[in-house]
């Protein structure tokens, strides 16, 4: 299992990690409203966030407000980017997903 990847200055960990060990983690959790659950599945960044807990550049466990684990998001100015693997995105067929 991939861990990490080693991009710019930082580590940022791997979505399997995050997938699997996401909720051992005891801080760097964002939840995020139930209307943004298709867009971050469809592979987009959420516009128009500003997070105020951390700092621009952050690698966050992404969570929906039942606390489960989405993926990985990267805290920028105004928005979460999205770090979900493209491999991932072309499984979900986001249109159908109930929440």
């Amino acid at each position: 299992m991939k861990l990490y990847k080693y991009s710019g200055s930082q580590f940022v960990l791997s979505h399997e990690f995050i997938s699997r060990f996401g909720s051992k983690f005891l801080n760097g959790f964002l939840a995020i409203e139930d209307d943004y659950i298709n867009q971050w599945f469809s592979g987009r960044d959420i516009r128009h966030f500003e997070p105020v807990d951390f700092p621009y550049g952050s690698v966050v466990v992404i969570r929906d407000l039942s606390s489960r684990i989405l993926g990985g998001g990267k805290i920028l100015s105004y928005r979460i980017r999205n770090l979900l693997p493209q491999r991932l995105v072309d499984l979900f067929d986001y249109r159908y997903i109930e929440i």
